[in-house]
């Protein structure tokens, strides 16, 4: 990133309130099949947490799960890859249960 422009931006305030991230958080691989292939997707520990909770909640497996939120996202044409599609998924889908 281009110095000027890092000098240029003003501090971002999250809020007022103090926000603090768990150091239990970290980044989960899981190796699985999509469509015959094995592939692995790395999230972070609360993303997975929302996926597995919405899988079981339909009866699917994590595998089959990930495969129909693939097709939504090839049918979207979405232009985020499937980590960045399954954290704004779960990110959603966690703002809709609060």
């Amino acid at each position: 990133m281009d110095t000027r422009l890092r000098q240029a931006k003003r501090p971002i305030k999250v809020s007022d309130h103090s926000f603090k991230i768990s150091p239990d958080i970290t980044r989960e691989k899981r190796s699985l099949s999509l469509y015959g292939h094995r592939t692995s997707v790395a999230l972070e520990t609360p993303f997975w947490a929302v996926i597995d909770k919405a899988a079981a909640a339909r009866g699917m497996s994590l595998a089959g799960f990930l495969c129909a939120l693939d097709d939504a996202r090839i049918a979207a044409k979405s232009e985020l890859g499937l980590a960045a599609y399954l954290r704004v998924w779960a990110m959603v889908t966690a703002q809709e249960r609060s």
